[in-house]
C-alpha cells in the first residue's frame, strides 16, 4: 500500500517558483554581457542554485511511503527500508507538532529545510520527511524516531498494526 506525502503550501511553492525564476533570469542577463572570472562565478552560482530550488521542488512533491508485509520503504532524498519488526507500533501516534512538546524536530543535523519541505537527520535521531507541522506520523523504530506528514496518517497506522498482527 501508498501512502503519500503531501506538497508544501501554495505560499511556500510560490516563494521557491519565485526564487528560482529569479535565478534562471539573472543567469540568463549574466550569461552575454562578460567572459570575466567574475561573469563565470555568477553563472556557475546562479545555475547552481536556480538547480537546487528546482530539485527541491521536485523532491518536496514526490516523497511517499509504501507499505510492504515485512518493511516499510520510505522514498525521498533521505528515504530508507525499516523492516516491520523494528517498528514499535504501541508508540506510535499522529501528531500536531506545533502542539506536541519535546516531539518536534528543533536541530539539523544532516537534512534539508527549503520553504515548507524539511527533510533528513534532526536532533541525531530523528528521521524527517514533513511539509506540515500538521497530521505527522510519529513512528520509533530501532533506529531512529520516524515524523511523516502524511495524507492518511491513521490510516497507515492501522496498516503497520494490522501487518505487525498477522506476521
Amino acid at each position: 500500500m501508498i501512502f503519500y506525502v503531501p506538497p508544501p503550501s501554495g505560499s511556500s511553492l510560490l516563494w521557491q517558483l519565485m526564487i528560482a525564476a529569479t535565478l534562471v533570469l539573472i543567469t540568463l542577463g549574466v550569461w552575454d554581457k562578460d567572459s570575466g572570472y567574475k561573469a563565470l562565478f555568477s553563472r556557475v552560482l546562479c545555475s547552481s542554485l536556480s538547480a537546487f530550488f528546482v530539485v527541491s521542488l521536485i523532491l518536496s512533491f514526490t516523497t511517499f511511503v509504501r507499505v510492504n508485509e515485512d518493511s516499510i520503504w520510505i522514498f525521498g532524498i533521505y528515504g530508507r527500508s525499516i523492516p516491520i519488526e523494528d517498528i514499535n507500533i504501541s508508540q506510535a501516534k499522529v501528531l500536531q507538532l506545533k502542539k506536541s512538546k519535546g516531539y518536534a524536530p528543533r536541530r539539523r543535523t544532516n537534512g534539508l529545510s527549503v520553504f515548507g519541505y524539511q527533510t533528513g537527520w534532526f536532533d541525531n535521531n530523528k528521521l524527517v520527511f514533513l511539509t506540515s507541522w500538521e497530521n505527522v506520523v510519529y513512528l520509533p523504530t530501532k533506529c531512529c524516531a520516524l515524523f511523516i506528514t502524511l495524507s492518511e496518517p491513521q490510516r497507515f497506522i492501522d496498516e503497520i498494526e494490522r501487518i505487525k498482527k498477522s506476521g
